[in-house]
């Protein structure tokens, strides 16, 4: 029952992974959408490359290194917890500064939940 458990969190965490790659390829590729739904607007090249490279980037190095792990690479712990620790601080301190946004307090909430559930397979793989 124990490994059954340990299954399911190796399942969600790769398709986790793989929504990452999707995402960050959406931001990458094909960023219109994303602009409009999250309220971004650009007026220059240079500012569409930016959003591109430094959102799209990361997010499918990410999901990337998540399927790593998942499927056996341990040494991708500590970046992913590094990376979810930053992202976490930013959007925290975004909350206090700027303001609450429901996806603010989402990502609030599920990067601490990723951390345990990092630990979790690797305490008991």
């Amino acid at each position: 029952m124990k490994n059954a458990g340990i299954r399911m969190l190796r399942i969600l965490l790769g398709l986790m992974g793989l929504t990452l790659i999707y995402n960050g390829s959406l931001w990458a590729f094909f960023p219109e959408e994303n602009f409009t739904v999250n309220e971004i607007m650009t007026n220059s090249l240079l500012g569409i490359n930016t959003i591109k490279s430094d959102i799209g980037g990361p997010l499918m190095a990410v999901g990337l290194m998540q399927i790593l792990f998942v499927i056996g690479r341990e040494q991708f712990l500590w970046p992913l917890v590094i990376i979810s620790l930053s992202y976490f601080v930013v959007r925290t301190v975004s909350l206090v500064v700027d303001g609450p946004h429901a996806m603010i307090v989402t990502g609030i909430v599920i990067k601490p939940i990723l951390h345990i559930v990092l630990f979790r397979i690797t305490k008991t793989s």
